[in-house]
């Protein structure tokens, strides 16, 4: 797996607005947007991540362009699996500050959106826990709320 955490100037001759509008578009479609606990400590984590056939990996390092947050990975998994690129980004700074933003601002407008919905206010969560001083952090209360949005986030995903 090579990892490409470099990011490269937007292009200037690319209209930001409508870049924008176009990504919120290509999210709806590919797009993930995931809570999930993190590693031994069952941290409470976000990550918003568009997946794509290597071969496509140049939209993905346009959108890691785009952002200036994230990474693009390169990936081989095992045959008959095809190699993938994946844009990633998991700061809760980040997300909090940059990934939900621009969702706000350019609407998803298919089903995703009620995903989207429920996973910013998990990453508002995460945030404004990760600002408290550490002996502070993650009440049972705030643990609670979080297992509620991740909860509810599976339950709407449910093929109906």
């Amino acid at each position: 797996m090579a990892d490409s955490h470099l990011i490269t100037p937007f292009p200037a001759e690319i209209n930001r607005y409508y870049f924008g509008t176009w990504l919120s578009g290509f999210t709806d479609g590919e797009g993930c947007f995931r809570l999930y606990l993190n590693g031994a400590t069952k941290t409470p984590a976000a990550k918003f991540a568009i997946s794509l056939r290597r071969d496509e990996s140049d939209i993905l390092q346009l959108i890691h362009s785009y952002f200036l947050c994230g990474a693009v990975d390169l990936r081989d998994p095992k045959p008959p699996s095809k190699p993938q690129a994946v844009f990633r980004v998991d700061k809760g700074i980040d997300l909090a500050t940059i990934i939900v933003p621009h969702f706000e601002q350019f609407p998803l407008m298919a089903k995703k959106r009620l995903d989207f919905g429920l996973w910013a206010q998990a990453v508002r969560l995460i945030y404004s826990v990760s600002l408290r001083p550490i002996r502070l952090r993650w009440t049972e209360e705030d643990r609670n709320q979080f297992y509620d949005l991740q909860d509810t986030l599976h339950e709407q995903r449910e093929y109906r």
